[in-house]
């Protein structure tokens, strides 16, 4: 198996089977209006530094995340539910899996 989110969407397929499936997952974030102080201090703790979109909500940058619409383990990186489902439409089941 391999998952290449190089794309929009989420591809997974299965080499050596010829079975592929791709969807994508969409959500939104709104943060919180910051002053040039709160921003300031948010970059010199280094977090945004690296980060796409330079806030981590699983971090520091929580304290500014005001609403999450969608699919939080998406905005963190891996949409965990969607995943899941491309994983069982090629026919593997991920909580047989230990």
């Amino acid at each position: 198996m391999s998952c290449r989110p190089s794309s929009p969407a989420w591809p997974l397929e299965e080499p050596g089977r010829n079975r592929r499936t791709a969807a994508l997952e969409r959500s939104r974030v709104r943060m919180a209006a910051l002053t040039a102080e709160e921003i300031d201090w948010y970059v010199s703790t280094g977090e945004p530094l690296d980060k796409a979109g330079s806030y981590a909500v699983q971090g520091i940058g929580a304290l500014f995340v005001e609403e999450v619409h969608g699919n939080y383990t998406n905005v963190v990186g891996l949409p965990l539910p969607l995943t899941r489902r491309l994983f069982r439409e090629l026919g593997w089941e991920l909580l047989g899996f230990r």
